[in-house]
């Protein structure tokens, strides 16, 4: 017999009974009630469980890096920019030693040639104390930004070398020899910051 749709029409159940040949009753009282009883399910709740952790501990772990990232990131970033500003200080310091250097023996060849009044710190003229104060004001920048540590006291040491071969000419009593002793500790010096960029 074909489906005949809800509700039953009357025409169609008279005529699917009557067709038979045995009398058929068609009684429905009521729907029957269907429980389902099932044990306290145990692996659905640990699946939910392990499921629900496994972004969570995927996320913990991408913010976990992520911060450390940020952090190496951030370390590098001062890093750089110290090393620059140590950088520009030193490169500050050794020009004005060597223009300090320069100027001096131009100073020193016109007074001996003119004799016109003796080499003494208190004729020293005004380019010459200049150059003098910012090689100071460099030296003192470069003690500020070294840090002290191994290779930081090798630089440190290195510039202490050129401070102590500018002392001749800082009293106007510097020779050729002291100019060579200039130069090759300024060298020395710029010998140690390449190092100190290259560390680590």
């Amino acid at each position: 017999m074909a489906w005949q749709g809800i509700p039953f029409s009357i025409e169609k159940i008279e005529q699917a009974l009557t067709s038979s040949v045995q009398t058929a009753h068609l009684v429905l009282d009521k729907l029957p009630t269907v429980m389902v009883e099932t044990p306290f399910a145990w692996d659905a709740i640990i699946g939910a469980i392990i499921a629900g952790s496994i972004p969570g501990i995927i996320s913990y772990l991408a913010l976990r890096n992520s911060y450390q990232l940020a952090k190496m990131q951030h370390a590098l970033q001062s890093k750089e920019k110290i090393n620059n500003e140590i950088r520009a200080a030193a490169a500050n310091y050794v020009t004005a030693i060597n223009y300090l250097s320069t100027d001096y023996n131009a100073w020193v060849k016109d007074v001996l040639e003119r004799r016109i009044y003796p080499v003494s710190k208190e004729s020293m003229p005004d380019h010459i104390r200049e150059n003098i104060f910012r090689a100071e004001s460099n030296k003192n920048l470069l003690n500020l930004l070294i840090v002290p540590d191994k290779d930081g006291n090798e630089l440190l040491e290195a510039m202490g070398n050129a401070q102590n071969a500018l002392t001749p000419f800082l009293e106007a009593k510097a020779t050729y020899r002291d100019n060579l002793q200039l130069r090759t500790s300024v060298n020395n010096f710029l010998y140690k910051c390449h190092e100190y960029f290259l560390r680590d």
